[in-house]
C-alpha cells in the first residue's frame, strides 16, 4: 500500500483536507489499533506566527482531526521542530504535550532502502521518535522501509 498522495491542482489546504478525508479509514484504524495522533499545525510554516495564527493553525488542525478522526489530542511536534516561532508557545501554555523529533530518517532524500533502515536503526533507543515524510512525491521506498524495519521490532515509534 502507498502512503497518501497529493493532488496538485488544489490549495495546499484543499490538499490537507484531502488527505485526511482520502485517509479516514486508514486513520481511523490507526485511532483503534491505539496509535497516539498529533497535531503538527494546518500549513506547518517555520516563519513566526502572531497569536491569531498559532490559535488558526492548532485549531484547525485539531478541528479537522476531531472531526475525521473522533480523537482530541494533546501532542504537538512544532513545525520544522523550531521552539521559539510562536506556534509552540501557544501549544505549550494550552496543554499540549510539545514533542521532537530524535532520529531522522532522511527519506525525502529518497535514499536505498538499505541506508533508510541504517538512518532509522543506528541511532535508535527507547522512547525516541523517528521523522519520516509522507508528501512530496513516491515514497514506496519509504513503504518498504516500513517492512523492513517491522523485521526489527514492533516498539519503533515513527512521526510522519
Amino acid at each position: 500500500m502507498q502512503l497518501l498522495y497529493l493532488l496538485h491542482s488544489l490549495t495546499a489546504e484543499d490538499e490537507i483536507r484531502m488527505k485526511l478525508k482520502v485517509s479516514t479509514q486508514i486513520a481511523k484504524l490507526e485511532v483503534a489499533d491505539g496509535h497516539a495522533i498529533g497535531n503538527y499545525t494546518w500549513y506547518h510554516w517555520y516563519r513566526h506566527m502572531n497569536l491569531s495564527v498559532a490559535v488558526r493553525e492548532i485549531e484547525s488542525t485539531a478541528t479537522a482531526i476531531y472531526q475525521i478522526m473522533g480523537v482530541k489530542t494533546f501532542l504537538f511536534r512544532p513545525p520544522y521542530d523550531i521552539l521559539n516561532n510562536g506556534v509552540a508557545d501557544y501549544a505549550q501554555k494550552n496543554n499540549y504535550a510539545v514533542l521532537m523529533w530524535s532520529d531522522d530518517s532522511i527519506n525525502y532524500r529518497r535514499p536505498a532502502v538499505s541506508r533508510l533502515v541504517n538512518n532509522v536503526l543506528k541511532d535508535a533507543k527507547p522512547g525516541g521518535i523517528v521523522l519520516m515524510h509522507d508528501g512530496g512525491g513516491e515514497r514506496s521506498r519509504t513503504v518498504r522501509l516500513y517492512h523492513k524495519l517491522s523485521l526489527h521490532s514492533n516498539s519503533v515509534v515513527i512521526g510522519l
